[in-house]
Order: C-alpha cells, then sequence, then structure tokens
C-alpha cells in the first residue's frame, strides 16, 4: 500500500533540507580575505616595504611636498620603530610610535619643503628592532617665476632720503597672483599690482626705502607671498648724514 504525500508538504521539506545545507562562499568573499590575509614569513623580524624610493619630479620651490613610504610587517614579532633620521634641513618625517603587529602595515610620512633649487637626491635612515632601512627621495626644485634681480644695493645714501628701486619678475606657465609683499621694517614700503598675472607676462614690485632716522649699512628682507609659493627680496643701504 503506498502513501501519497501531498505536493504542498513535499515542497515544504525540501526547502527546509536545503536551507540546512552548508552555502559555497562567493568568489567575492574569498577573494576579499585572500586580500586580507598576510602571508607571514618564518622570520620573527621582516619588514617588506611597497618602494623604498620616490622621485618628486619637479617641484616648485617654497611650495612642500609630501609622501609616504608604506611598510608590512610579514615577521612574527611586533615590528617597533625606533627613530627616523636625516642630515639635511628642510626636511620632516612622522612615523608611528606604537608596535606594528604581524601581518599589519604602517607609514613613514616624509614632508620636503623644497627651500633650494636644483636637482637633490636625500636618504632617510629607519631603525627598527629588526634592523636599519634607507629610504630616498628625489627630485628637482624649480623657480616658478623668474626675477630681473632679488636684491638691489642702493650704495651710500644721505640719511633723510627715500631712494626707491623695481624689481621685475616674469611669470611662467601658471597664473601668478601676488598675495602679499611684506618688508621685514616699516622703513621699507612695497608697491605691486594685486591683479592676476597671466602666463608669460611680467609685474612689478616698487620697494622705497625711509632712511629718516637711520645712520649705518641696512640690509632689510621683502618677503613676496603667492599662490605659487614664496620669493625673497633683499635692498642695501648705507646711510650718512
Amino acid at each position: 500500500m503506498s502513501i501519497r504525500i501531498p505536493t504542498m508538504i513535499l515542497f515544504a521539506l525540501l526547502t527546509l533540507i536545503s536551507a540546512f545545507q552548508p552555502q559555497p562562499k562567493t568568489k567575492a568573499k574569498v577573494k576579499k580575505h585572500l586580500k586580507d590575509t598576510v602571508r607571514l614569513s618564518d622570520k620573527n623580524y621582516d619588514i617588506v616595504w611597497d618602494k623604498m624610493r620616490i622621485d618628486f619630479g619637479k617641484i616648485k620651490r617654497h611650495q612642500p611636498v609630501k609622501q609616504k613610504f608604506t611598510f608590512t610587517n610579514r615577521g612574527r614579532q611586533p615590528i617597533v620603530v625606533t627613530d627616523v633620521s636625516w642630515g639635511y634641513s628642510g626636511m620632516l618625517a612622522e612615523y608611528p610610535k606604537e608596535p606594528v603587529l604581524p601581518g599589519k602595515t604602517a607609514c613613514i610620512d616624509i614632508n620636503f619643503g623644497a627651500y633650494n633649487l636644483g636637482f637633490f637626491t636625500k636618504t632617510f635612515t629607519v631603525k627598527t628592532n629588526g634592523g636599519v632601512d634607507q629610504l630616498t627621495i628625489k627630485g628637482e626644485v624649480f623657480e616658478p617665476v623668474s626675477w630681473d634681480k632679488i636684491s638691489h644695493d642702493f650704495g651710500q645714501v644721505k640719511q633723510g632720503e627715500k631712494p626707491e628701486t623695481i624689481f621685475t619678475c616674469k611669470n611662467g606657465s601658471d597664473t601668478l597672483i601676488l598675495e602679499n609683499v611684506l618688508a621685514s621694517c616699516g622703513c621699507v614700503v612695497p608697491e605691486w599690482n594685486r591683479s592676476p598675472i597671466k602666463p608669460n607676462d611680467s609685474t612689478k614690485i616698487r620697494v622705497v626705502f625711509d632712511t629718516k632716522g637711520k645712520l649705518g649699512t641696512y640690509t632689510k628682507l621683502v618677503t613676496v607671498y603667492s599662490n605659487l609659493g614664496l620669493f625673497e627680496l633683499t635692498v642695501k643701504a648705507d646711510i650718512v648724514k
């Protein structure tokens, strides 16, 4: 004697059974798992850098640039960065102060001031409890504008006179805006055009030196602040009665 099972009950049973079957992982989940897992080496201390040399290319003078070196701890023990040193001015390095656990990544942040013109190659020494590594940055610092002169000597000037000079600036390939021009002394008064200067056009900065109440040799700094960087001009005078 056969027993007939109603269709609705049979469908419900099959659905219930399939719900308890193990579900295969999707390709996306497998890929994510492999991506998040770092294969450790057999060494206690093993640092792997994503790169150890960075080429900044061309950098505008007085426009600091930042870059980072990333490393992964593939050893069996935590990595501790104990020091990052360099023998040059105008640079700064920031590094993690906490231990970097096995399988984790961290960064050394490099800040370069771009103060001196020309090509450069600089080396940083990174010391950790696992050893010493050297990182290198290179590039070229260029002046985005050119000046007919960056200093002027008035020579001998009688006290009370107000000699003046003109500094001419020729713009490069980007629009130039002279945002501010400040002198190191109230006796030096700069005047300049605040309108944008188009590429390949020129502009002038007039500088007047008021010698009232002064005697001797004076050198004064005139700092030009612009959207393309900072420029420094100087004026000098030997003031006599």
